[in-house]
């Protein structure tokens, strides 16, 4: 019995037709993610997806420089990919959560050093009075003029106490050269970087997520008061204690507005910034990779630059 080789075989498999080029391309969808053309780097985000008839290949053209990208379906990762997603979001919400907290403590140290940075002043003319009183009233003591009085102290002119050291005026003018710098450049950057991180949220809620910073500064602010400023009951007390429960009603509340002042101005300009140094500083391939930036508020991804 003998056997016919495949070169001998009578039976021919006829070759394949390929397909003439005028036949039509049939759009099958459209691009709704970024897209880089490995060509020119131009986004095809919203170019249409054809196929191919001579390849039977989904493709996308580009309209910049008409180079043809295959477009590939990848498996499915099964759960795993549920599983890596929930993972990310709860790391981002506990970086967005550290972050909040970050800022909040920043603005209250900030809060607290503009007393501290003010009390000098106010500290030194309370022990300069008391000790002129103690002097007036009670001649030859030995009293010291750190530990003030509760009698005289509920007796004094506060408002005059305060006038004497400089009075609001200088307050706000040291602070706005010692403190508040540190608050402007460390809450706008905050902003910046919160602004993107935040790219699914619209300009208008973003500004709201700034109250989580501001009310965590308030309630360390409370506490600190609370704790170290006022007190009931005592018959005798430092002067700096004294000088910084005159002084926390003008500094705390002054320096929190101004954090969350700060800290919006960085959210409402970070985005463009961002936007600005990725066109800027990046080559076309990484601008076109962080598309995102203009696609997530509406905009038209960039055109890559000749």
């Amino acid at each position: 019995m003998t056997h016919e080789s495949p070169t001998n075989s009578n039976v021919e498999n006829p070759a394949p037709i390929p397909a003439t080029r005028d036949e039509p391309e049939v759009v099958t969808g459209i691009i709704r993610g970024d897209r880089v053309c490995i060509a020119c780097g131009f986004n095809l985000c919203g170019q249409r997806i054809v196929r191919e008839p001579r390849l039977n290949l989904l493709i996308a053209r580009c309209p910049e420089c008409g180079q043809a990208a295959a477009l590939q379906e990848y498996p499915l990762l099964g759960r795993w990919a549920n599983r890596w997603a929930a993972t990310l979001a709860g790391l981002w919400l506990l970086g967005y959560i550290v972050l909040a907290i970050a800022a909040g403590m920043t603005i209250f140290g900030l809060a607290a050093g503009t007393t501290a940075v003010n009390s000098d002043a106010l500290s030194h003319r309370i022990q300069l009075e008391y000790s002129e009183w103690l002097q007036a009233n009670n001649p030859g003591t030995q009293r010291s003029a750190w530990s003030i009085d509760r009698a005289w102290w509920d007796g004094a002119d506060h408002t005059a106490l305060l006038e004497a050291s400089g009075g609001a005026r200088w307050i706000f003018w040291r602070s706005a050269n010692t403190t508040w710098l540190g608050l402007l450049f460390s809450m706008v950057p905050i902003g910046c970087l919160a602004s993107v991180a935040l790219l699914g949220v619209p300009r208008r809620r973003l500004i709201f997520t700034a109250l989580a910073p501001v009310v965590i500064a308030c309630a360390a602010s409370f506490i600190f008061i609370r704790v170290n400023v006022v007190y009931s009951g005592w018959t005798s007390q430092g002067a700096d204690d004294l000088a910084m429960m005159l002084l926390w009603p003008w500094t705390f509340p002054s320096t929190i507005a101004l954090g969350a002042l700060f800290l919006i101005a960085g959210m409402l300009v970070g985005r463009p910034v961002a936007r600005m140094l990725a066109r800027t500083a990046l080559p076309n391939r990484f601008v076109q990779a962080l598309s995102v930036l203009w696609t997530s508020e509406g905009k038209a991804p960039p055109n890559p630059r000749r």
